[in-house]
């Protein structure tokens, strides 16, 4: 999903030309969903809780036959690093169906726990590794001290999650079942 360094041009062609694709979109897989958001403030259809995304993505979580399904986009709406909370970011996923929300922006790895929804901020793809601003309440899990991505497995009742840095050691696991 583009963000902040993706418009740093001030357009955001040359993103959508290499990965051919919208601003915002969302890709099926087998019993897996994701939407993806555009969550910088150049985003021309908009970024509040009314704007002409916001409705796209309400109106896909609510049309998809998916179990599961995963919003992802750039600006963290729970941060304790750097950039911090991207409040605006705070549409109501969950009420709108989806299972779980993933951003990055922050160079660290956090996963809260917000009214029993789980966020996921991931920023250590490779730029430089940053500290902790301020812990944000609902706080469960943080790590910044190498690299690492995401696994999903994606499974017909539960979703494993794990965050795995660049040693193969598992920094973070997480089930979600229905």
């Amino acid at each position: 999903s583009p963000g902040n360094h993706d418009w740093g041009t001030g357009t955001l062609a040359p993103y959508l030309n290499y990965f051919g694709v919208k601003r915002y979109y969302n890709k099926a897989f087998t019993n897996v969903e994701i939407f993806m958001l555009d969550s910088d403030n150049h985003e021309p259809d908009g970024i509040t809780v009314v704007s002409n995304q916001a409705l796209w993505l309400k109106m896909a979580l609510k049309s998809s036959k998916m179990k599961w399904k995963l919003v992802l986009f750039h600006h963290p709406p729970y941060s304790s690093g750097e950039h911090c909370n991207s409040v605006y970011m705070r549409w109501p996923f969950y009420d709108w169906g989806a299972n779980l929300v993933i951003s990055g922006h922050d160079h660290d790895y956090e996963r809260f726990l917000i009214n029993g929804k789980n966020y996921i901020v991931n920023g250590l793809g490779g730029a430089d590794i940053r500290g902790y601003k301020k812990i944000v309440s609902g706080s469960v899990k943080r790590y910044n001290k190498n690299y690492g991505a995401l696994l999903l497995n994606v499974f017909t009742d539960k979703l494993n999650i794990q965050f795995i840095d660049i040693d193969n050691i598992m920094q973070d696991n997480i089930t979600l079942t229905k």
